[in-house]
């Protein structure tokens, strides 16, 4: 794939996650025109058997809300969410540079998987690597 200026941002952000979540390791990553692909490692997400302990409780219409301890795990959730919008908020500003309106720029969601065993982890690594390969054959291709 041949990165544009926003592929490029796409490609800069993912491998500043690493600095700063230290738990993160970027393993596999692969942008393509319309979508990203990654496999990554968040070492040790301090996961016990124990019930986590709500740092602040506060009771609002019944509804609890908790704030999370200030040494709770960083999720892949907080992550993905966090590259989102660091990089929508750098194609922003390429975009207004340029006086363009970027639009939608990232599904709402994203598909996790837990890599299981090696089998696993190659079958995936596979299909990431000829992802670009098989572009062609897309049904997003245009």
């Amino acid at each position: 794939m041949v990165l544009n200026a926003l592929g490029k941002v796409v490609e800069e952000e993912w491998f500043t996650l690493e600095k700063r979540y230290p738990r993160f390791v970027p393993d596999m990553f692969q942008i393509m025109p319309n979508h990203i692909h990654a496999i990554v490692i968040i070492n040790d997400v301090g996961a016990g058997l124990a019930p986590a302990r709500p740092h602040n409780v506060r009771t609002t219409d019944n509804i609890n809300i908790r704030a999370p301890a200030r040494d709770a795990p960083t999720t892949l959730g907080q992550i993905v969410g966090a590259y989102k919008s660091l990089v929508y908020k750098q194609c922003l500003a390429i975009a207004k540079s340029k006086n363009e309106i970027l639009g939608k720029l990232w599904q709402r969601n994203y598909h996790e998987h837990i890599v299981r065993n090696a089998e696993d982890y190659q079958r995936i690594a596979q299909y990431i690597h000829d992802n670009p390969v098989n572009w062609a054959q897309d049904d997003l291709f245009q």
